[in-house]
Parts: structure tokens; C-alpha cells; sequence
């Protein structure tokens, strides 16, 4: 991971931060929490697997096979973080919203729609890389 991965890590340090500020979008939060849970061991296991590449060059596979399932899993949780941002934001000014009440109010419902429906997939994506086997890598060319 580049840098070691000490930029991945401040980026999740004040996404955890963020989900633990309770509020009104507490559930939402506690949602966000778990899900940066799932995301950090998915990131270890990866990065396990590259490290048994040390041992046997054929484990980077492992490695390889589930970099776009991190990349897309980090996405979505980016996502959610900002989302929920802009949803406290319209939380605090929706106490007093006068013309911009449906602006506000598409900012919250959007921000719960994407926490309930997309980051439940990546508890999923983790099941499959903790599943990984590199058996894909173990099939003759010929096969196809």
C-alpha cells in the first residue's frame, strides 16, 4: 500500500471520528462504524496476502484478484462519510430551512438510502476475500 499506508489510515482515523459523533444521524453512523470496520479487514487481509508473496510469489495473486473489490469497497465508504457530512449539515439547518426545506431534506434522505442499500455489499466483498483461494490463477491458459 502506498505510503505504507498511512494516508489510508488518517482517512479512516477521521471517518471514525466522524461516525462516533452520535447526533441525529446516530443509526446511520453506528452503520458507517462498522462498515470502516469490515473495510480495515478486508485492507489487512490484502495486505497479508501480498506479504505471503514474500514467501511464494504466486500468494500476490491472492492480492491481485481483490484489489478492485478494495478500490470500489474504499469508494463507498468515502461516499457515505461525505454524504452523511452534508446530511448533518442539512440536519442543523433544517431547523429554520424557509425556502431550501426540500433541498434539505433530499441531503438526509439520500445520505440514509445510500448507508441502508450500498454499504451493506461490502460485509459481502469481505466474505469473498476472506474466501479467496487463488485457485482463478491455477487454470491453464488453454482453458480459455
Amino acid at each position: 500500500i502506498k505510503d505504507g499506508g498511512r494516508a489510508l489510515g488518517l482517512l479512516g482515523k477521521e471517518i471514525a471520528t466522524f461516525a462516533a459523533s452520535g447526533g441525529a444521524l446516530a443509526e446511520e453512523k453506528a452503520a458507517l462504524a462498522k462498515t470502516l470496520e469490515d473495510l480495515n479487514a478486508m485492507t489487512g487481509t490484502l495486505v497479508g496476502f501480498a506479504m505471503e508473496s514474500q514467501e511464494n510469489v504466486e500468494k500476490i495473486y491472492k492480492a491481485g484478484l481483490n484489489t478492485t473489490r478494495l478500490l470500489m469497497s474504499v469508494g463507498e465508504v468515502i461516499i457515505a462519510w461525505l454524504l452523511l457530512r452534508q446530511a448533518e449539515i442539512a440536519v442543523e439547518k433544517s431547523t429554520d430551512p424557509g425556502r431550501d426545506a426540500d433541498f434539505y431534506t433530499g441531503k438526509i434522505a439520500s445520505a440514509k438510502f445510500f448507508v441502508r442499500t450500498v454499504l451493506p455489499h461490502i460485509k459481502a466483498e469481505l466474505k469473498i476475500v476472506l474466501g479467496e483461494t487463488g485457485d482463478l490463477m491455477e487454470i491453464p491458459e488453454s482453458a480459455f
